[in-house]
């Protein structure tokens, strides 16, 4: 209800009250024209606000540009010396399933601290790491251990890749107290892990971006698969793939359940085009990376030279991991059927229920994927109804 002044020595009335027994209808006609303007004015007021939002955030990526651009990070153009009298680092596991940002957090995390981050497709290949390694990079379990790894099957006879071979291996590598995982188990080399998640609707296609590339001897991180390539690899590997990324995160989780011994960081917040989110998630990173035994750089206690090396190395220069090609010049998009949608759904759903009750990190992070999915249904809704 809408109130005015009547006059100054009136009480305030409502407009569609009368006084005196006349005028009524101009009263009611000036009390809508008063309505409207207050209309007006609140989604004026509103649309200024958020033009105003947009501006300090521009300003901000400006002055934050600036600011960085003739910034000297120590290790951007060089490693850390080894020392005479090395000391050994404990150095943790850099755990990800393929495509989801493996290469930039190394970029980065080697540019905090001048120490390099290792790779390794099997544990024997440990002992060949130089001495000064931070972290070590894995995709195990998942990815192409499914086809190449050195896992061997209970049942030899089990086609390698088929739905029966990937049933029983996900049966034995979860089961991480059964024998026949215990040579795989990558404890008892590091007690820390720096888990990666990336959205899956994200990650499968940017994995399959890399067999692409692998399969036509294409660099790395440089060419996005034509479209109808990544339908037909979609369509015939969605339900492996997906499982292959949920249980590689329940397997990380599983193994390192104390969360002062391991650190998510989200690909979406580190590369977020909200600088607030990536600055945060770099300082985060930084102080994983501080607890770290032997790691000694004043670099990772100055919130400005962590916010300008994030800066220079996701926001400026993308790490060097950032696809600008496509095979067929076509503009670059990851379409997914209802169905597909709805699996991703129910999975991240049963993570939630799963680990959000003892983990927050992992609850808070399930609830943004899943309202990632929500936006993808709109998004995709609004681009079929254009296309009627």
């Amino acid at each position: 209800m809408k109130f005015r002044r009547n006059s100054d020595d009136e009480a305030l009335l409502p407009c569609s009250a009368s006084v005196g027994g006349g005028g009524g209808g101009g009263r009611s006609a000036t009390c809508r024209l008063i309505g409207i303007c207050l209309s007006v004015s609140i989604v004026a007021i509103f649309a200024l606000d958020e033009v105003r939002v947009r501006y300090l955030r521009h300003r901000e990526h400006n002055l934050l540009g600036y600011k960085c651009a003739k910034y000297q990070n120590p290790y951007y153009f060089r490693l850390q010396e080894a020392p005479s009298s090395p000391a050994p680092i404990g150095w943790f596991w850099q755990a990800s399933y393929p495509g989801s940002g493996a290469d930039l957090t190394a970029d980065l995390t080697r540019t905090l601290t001048g120490y390099e981050t290792g790779y390794i497709e099997e544990l024997d290949e440990l002992a060949a790491l130089p001495q000064h390694t931070l972290a070590v990079k894995t995709h195990w379990p998942a990815g192409k251990y499914f086809y190449e790894g050195d896992y061997r099957s209970p049942s030899p006879q089990l086609k390698r890749g088929s739905p029966q071979f990937l049933q029983q291996f996900w049966e034995d590598v979860l089961d991480t107290d059964s024998d026949s995982m215990n040579r795989y188990d990558p404890r008892p080399y590091a007690s820390r892990v720096l888990l990666l998640l990336r959205h899956p609707m994200s990650a499968i296609p940017s994995y399959f971006n890399n067999i692409f590339e692998e399969n036509n001897g294409l660099d790395g991180h440089s060419t996005h698969a034509p479209l109808d390539e990544w339908i037909g690899w979609r369509d015939s590997n969605f339900d492996d793939q997906l499982m292959s990324w949920v249980n590689h995160t329940r397997y990380w989780l599983d193994l390192y359940p104390d969360q002062d011994d391991r650190y998510i960081s989200s690909y979406e917040s580190l590369t977020s085009k909200d600088e607030k989110s990536g600055k945060k998630s770099a300082l985060q990173l930084a102080r994983f990376l501080l607890q770290t035994p032997g790691v000694d750089t004043a670099l990772l206690d100055v919130e400005d030279d962590v916010t300008c090396t994030w800066y220079q190395v996701v926001v400026d220069a993308k790490g060097g991991t950032q696809r600008s090609v496509n095979a067929n010049g076509a503009q670059y998009v990851r379409p997914y059927d209802a169905s597909h949608l709805d699996r991703m759904e129910e999975e991240l759903t049963k993570l939630k229920s799963e680990y959000g009750r003892k983990y927050r990190d992992v609850a808070d992070l399930m609830m943004v994927y899943l309202q990632m999915l929500r936006d993808k249904r709109k998004t995709e809704s609004a681009v079929g109804e254009e296309g009627r």
